[in-house]
């Protein structure tokens, strides 16, 4: 569904078939736990081997907790058998770092990469792919805990091992550059994330078939960056194409398209192209309230600036009706007494005075 494509019902089908077996699955093993545990001991390799794969049957089902209890039960089995400083202990204290990675637990899951990492690096060579997927989900978790510096870092250090193993053209040689782009960005460092965008655009082109939802979001984020930068032209040569290609994907109600049909608007308006701008954020408008909902705060941003645009143009009767849509949606989420609420009335009642 990220490309735009619709059930037929089929999928739906098949995921429903494939959930009853693993529920079946589960229950088997359930079943025969106990039985192992009575047999061999609560710490035997069968036990963990059992617990192994019911968790990775949890995580094909979604199911977080259960997948994560399971993988702490295997790493303890593993500690008391191996020891802490065993590769198979990293490896599962990696699964479950990127259990909580999922959850939103960044600062655990950033322990758990540490330890896994620092493992890695005693046991392994400095160059190995386990230490740099290490290194580089390590930089995932400090980017998200904003330790960007240290995350920026990592990445470095993994980019350095992929390109050492596979050359300059391999996509996760792409996918750091992209990562680090977005940590750049997000410290403030936007001439250097803008040259870590393009250089990961370039290797995603290599392939366009196989990176066609990858491609559009690098644009998207180097849009915001040259926005940020001053560059208008620049950004809107970006989101227009994330749009080109989004459409062609036939992504009609995709949340990151509608963005981009506001970045767009944004833009057009800040260079003082209104008419234009007001066609965008129609668009917008049908995309946000298509992927988000009518209420969603963003349809209230998207209606209070075409408003704006539209008092702009003199059109004071259209302005009226989008301020007005946008004070409702601002009231449903903050109530009367808000900052925006009372903006919105005050050019309200401007527009009153002229129309």
């Amino acid at each position: 569904m990220d490309q735009g494509t619709l059930d037929d019902g089929e999928t739906t089908k098949k995921k429903n078939n494939a959930f009853i077996k693993y529920v079946k699955l589960i229950e088997c093993y359930e079943e025969c736990l106990p039985l192992t545990k009575l047999i061999l001991g609560n710490d035997h390799e069968n036990v963990g081997t059992i617990l192994k794969r019911m968790g990775g049957i949890y995580v094909l089902m979604m199911d977080w907790d259960n997948a994560l209890s399971c993988s702490r039960s295997v790493l303890q089995i593993e500690k008391s058998r191996l020891g802490s400083e065993d590769l198979s202990v990293a490896a599962t204290g990696h699964r479950i770092a990127e259990m909580y990675l999922i959850q939103g637990e960044n600062k655990r899951a950033k322990d758990f990469f540490e330890r896994a990492l620092k493992v890695r690096k005693s046991k392994l060579p400095q160059k190995h792919i386990k230490i740099a997927n290490s290194l580089y989900c390590l930089g995932y978790a400090l980017d998200r805990l904003e330790e960007y510096s240290r995350s920026l870092y990592c990445l470095d250090q993994s980019l350095e091992i992929w390109v050492f193993h596979f050359g300059h053209q391999h996509v996760n040689v792409a996918h750091t550059l992209r990562h680090m782009g977005n940590v750049h960005e997000k410290n403030g460092e936007l001439k250097m994330a803008v040259s870590c965008y393009l250089s990961a655009l370039r290797l995603y082109r290599l392939d366009k078939e196989k990176n066609q939802v990858i491609i559009p979001r690098t644009l998207h984020h180097m849009g915001n960056v040259n926005d940020k930068l001053n560059e208008p032209e620049k950004a809107l040569k970006c989101y227009k194409e994330q749009i080109r290609l989004m459409k062609s994907f036939h992504v009609e109600s995709s949340k990151e398209l509608a963005d981009s049909l506001y970045n767009v608007a944004n833009v057009l308006a800040k260079k003082g192209e209104c008419k234009e701008s007001i066609m965008f954020y129609e668009a917008a408008l049908l995309a946000t309230k298509a992927s988000w909902g009518e209420n969603d705060i963003r349809v209230g941003n998207i209606q209070y600036n075409a408003g704006i645009i539209h008092a702009g143009l003199n059109d004071h009767k259209a302005a009226a009706i989008y301020f007005e849509q946008a004070l409702d949606v601002y009231e449903y989420h903050y109530g009367e007494v808000h900052v925006d609420v009372a903006n919105t009335l005050h050019v309200s009642s401007l527009i009153f005075l002229f129309h």
